[in-house]
């Protein structure tokens, strides 16, 4: 966030606009020094690096996790083998993007985090900045998750239509109604489960967002546990494609092991032009990494797409399997197709 604050010095913005209370209160020179890290990282000697042997840690003591909203929890800042000098602990409260931040003195060892009683539930980042005494500079982290201890009487998805044209994965946002009328995010809550009638069309990745792996339609329920659910359809974009594996005028047969690379093609046709598909943007699989070249395969003076990859990559498992083959064209157009092939 561009600031006029006297601790950014050091980093000037192109913009700039009035220094925040904490910014102001942490800009002044007889609480702390603000150059102190400047100067360690840009004109310390060699020990102001970070030693192979030793890093700093950060750990939580007291609280609980997940930490109900609201209430603190107390971490530690310790660098096994070294004195802390000082160190700036930095958190955000849950509430849009404002961030907090602590510094610990010398001899200091805890600070204590707060939360505020409407935290978003889910995990957020505690990050120490860490300077000992002998000029070494380091970090450390640590996640603490907030407990969701909401009673909801309504859940509502945003969008409530999603249609998308790409298959990068894509952000769902699921908000809680409470019953005080106010609604809170709980798109990261571990009382939200997400389900995707149909992954085919649509998976639900580990983050929770949605990432379209076919062209169709599928119907995702947002579910809070103890409380309401409710369903939406995602329509994947798209165009059908005609895909093979080279050479054409041979079965299909993949050794799931090697190191060789086998050739997929996307071919050519009136409607698809093969030759405009994105290199950046093809998944064998759900996998990427493939190199594509572009030319004629078939004879139909088309240019058609060739997609390179190692067996080994593409996580198949031995059987009949059916390959889904995903790209996008510089334009933005998704294609989707497939192929089955025998797996050994």
């Amino acid at each position: 966030q561009p600031t006029t604050a006297q601790i950014f010095a050091r980093f000037p913005a192109t913009m700039a606009q009035p220094p925040t209370p904490t910014e102001q209160y942490y800009s002044d020179e007889s609480r702390f020094n603000p150059n102190w890290l400047n100067r360690t990282l840009t004109g310390a000697p060699t020990n102001s690096r970070v030693r192979d042997e030793a890093q700093p840690l950060i750990a939580q003591l007291s609280g609980g996790n997940p930490l109900r909203p609201g209430n603190t929890a107390q971490v530690s800042v310790t660098w096994p083998g070294k004195t802390v000098d000082t160190a700036f602990v930095t958190w955000t409260s849950g509430i849009a993007i404002e961030q907090h931040m602590e510094q610990l003195a010398e001899g200091q060892t805890v600070v204590t985090i707060r939360t505020q009683p409407d935290h978003k539930p889910g995990p957020f980042t505690v990050t120490s900045i860490i300077k000992a005494s002998d000029g070494t500079v380091g970090e450390a982290s640590l996640t603490i998750s907030v407990e969701d201890a909401g009673s909801y009487t309504r859940v509502r998805l945003v969008p409530a239509i999603l249609k998308v044209r790409t298959f990068t994965p894509q952000p769902f946002l699921v908000y809680g109604r409470l019953a005080n009328g106010s609604w809170r995010d709980v798109s990261r809550s571990v009382r939200l489960s997400l389900i995707s009638a149909n992954e085919n069309v649509v998976r639900v990745t580990e983050d929770g967002q949605v990432e379209p792996v076919g062209i169709g339609s599928s119907e995702m329920t947002a579910t809070i546990q103890d409380g309401p659910s409710i369903s939406m359809t995602l329509f994947v974009e798209g165009l059908a494609i005609t895909t093979g594996l080279l050479p054409l005028n041979r079965p299909a047969v993949i050794a799931a092991s090697s190191e060789s690379p086998v050739s997929f093609v996307i071919l050519g046709t009136a409607t698809i032009d093969a030759g405009r598909v994105d290199p950046q943007q093809v998944r064998i699989n759900g996998r990427t990494g493939a190199v594509v070249t572009f030319r004629d395969v078939n004879g139909d003076r088309r240019q058609d797409a060739v997609l390179a990859i190692k067996p080994r990559d593409l996580g198949l498992t031995p059987g009949n399997r059916t390959i889904p083959v995903l790209a996008s064209t510089v334009g933005g157009t998704l294609l989707s197709g497939s192929l089955t092939a025998t797996v050994q």
